[in-house]
């Protein structure tokens, strides 16, 4: 659907006009996104939202009509990722190493939108719709990293312990950060690699 842009007059060009309200429209969503985070959907008014994007009320009741429209524009829009070359980060032979690869990957996307995280875990408990997508999005990192695994094991393994070493995995990178954690709760490199070496050596023992 394409973007509208308020008419506001003036010798503009359309284009112009196009990246103004491209850069509210990111503006607001910035700002809903930050004070979901620290005050709750319930709990932030659109009015503060409006004031900490520096735009008119108004402004932000054309480009989302109702307050969980904000909310579902940050699920459809932030929340996919980029799709994951599971054939790119397959470490044949070395499945933890495949396993660390795809962990920095989510890593590096979930830094690029941490306070979306905070209100995934904590929306989801009171909005269907937050806990649906997020879900969705936990079940495609668990298809992934299967694909990561089947592409990096060299030996025949159980295809039981194979998902459950993708589902293990997919649960150790989207637990809830922790309260106060200025990184999300993002791993440290070490601690990534231990748990990979672990999560593989159950998976190849389990034969």
């Amino acid at each position: 659907m394409p973007l509208r842009t308020p008419t506001h007059g003036g010798k503009h060009s359309n284009r112009a006009k196009d990246e103004t309200g491209a850069t509210a429209r990111t503006r607001i969503l910035d700002a809903a996104e930050q004070l979901f985070a620290k005050q709750g959907f319930d709990g932030t008014p659109t009015s503060h939202i409006a004031r900490d994007a520096g735009v008119p009320k108004g402004l932000l009741f054309y480009y989302f009509p109702a307050k969980f429209a904000l909310l579902t524009a940050l699920l459809e829009e932030r929340l996919q990722g980029t799709e994951i070359d599971s054939g790119a980060l397959a470490v044949p032979g070395d499945p933890a190493s495949g396993l660390v690869k795809i962990a920095e990957r989510y890593c590096a996307e979930q830094a690029r939108s941490t306070m979306l995280r905070v209100v995934l875990w904590r929306e989801q408990h009171t909005h269907a719709e937050v806990a649906a997508a997020l879900a969705r999005y936990l079940h495609d990192l668990e298809r992934s990293i299967e694909q990561v695994l089947s592409l990096s094991v060299t030996s025949a393994v159980d295809q039981r312990f194979l998902q459950a070493a993708a589902r293990l995995w997919a649960s150790f990178l989207g637990a809830p950060p922790l309260l106060g954690a200025a990184t999300g709760g993002q791993r440290s490199a070490p601690e990534l690699r231990l748990a990979a070496d672990l999560v593989c050596s159950g998976m190849i023992s389990g034969q």
